[in-house]
């Protein structure tokens, strides 16, 4: 199957990472989200190795593209505008992956209790003629995920409010009349440290976790919750 994913990261040492976790973890924000981001790109190697989908790292800094951090997976510059918003950045990076592979999905690091599964019905709902995206609602009112097999313009992109409550509400409304729209399951994303509870729970419920995932799991009994 065709196809491209990218994960969206940010680089330790060079941009803030996960600054309202951090209000309550300290350091520790640092080490969940390397081992987060390690569980997200173990979901997408077995995604790859299931359906064919080409994985990238979407990296945010210029500066960071050779850090050894994203050495494992190719690569992809969201941009090369320091000053470009999430949904500039969003709509650049999925238009190089539909006009690459046929279809984009796009992932943050944040929600590590993603699988496999939730990747391939993307993709069978995104491999098709017709303008169709995928979104995976998130318990905030965001969304965990988002696929699309058309380059929609980058204003679409951008007519949306990120980071809100009614997030999801608005990117249905600008998107809807211009594409059939699918949804993955709910998923809860980690922005604070509350959310890690949920997180934890998800992680639990999954079937069959990559090695990753486990080791992320195992770890929560050093940020303050049960084992």
């Amino acid at each position: 199957m065709k196809g491209g994913l990218a994960i969206f990261v940010k680089t330790p040492g060079v941009s803030p990472l996960k600054t309202r976790l951090a209000v309550g973890m300290g350091i520790d924000s640092e080490h969940w989200y390397r081992l987060a981001v390690d569980a997200v790109k173990s979901v997408a190697i077995e995604a790859h190795d299931k359906t064919g989908i080409n994985a990238y790292w979407a990296v945010a800094e210029q500066e960071a593209m050779q850090h050894s951090l994203w050495q494992s997976l190719p690569r992809l510059a969201q941009t090369d505008d320091v000053q470009a918003g999430l949904g500039e950045r969003m709509g650049r990076v999925m238009r190089m992956l539909v006009r690459q592979h046929g279809f984009g999905i796009l992932l943050g690091a944040d929600a590590p209790q993603i699988c496999s599964a939730d990747m391939q019905a993307a993709s069978e709902f995104l491999d098709h003629e017709s303008p169709r995206l995928v979104l995976g609602p998130a318990g905030d009112g965001g969304f965990w995920c988002v696929g699309s097999n058309q380059a929609f313009p980058i204003n679409l992109w951008q007519s949306v409010t990120y980071s809100q409550p009614d997030t999801y509400t608005d990117f249905v409304t600008a998107f809807s009349p211009f594409a059939e729209i699918s949804n993955l399951r709910t998923l809860s994303d980690v922005d604070e440290v509350p959310d890690l509870a949920a997180c934890q729970r998800e992680l639990e419920a999954l079937d069959s976790a990559t090695p990753e995932q486990r080791k992320l799991l195992d770890a929560f009994s050093q940020f303050g919750l049960p084992a």
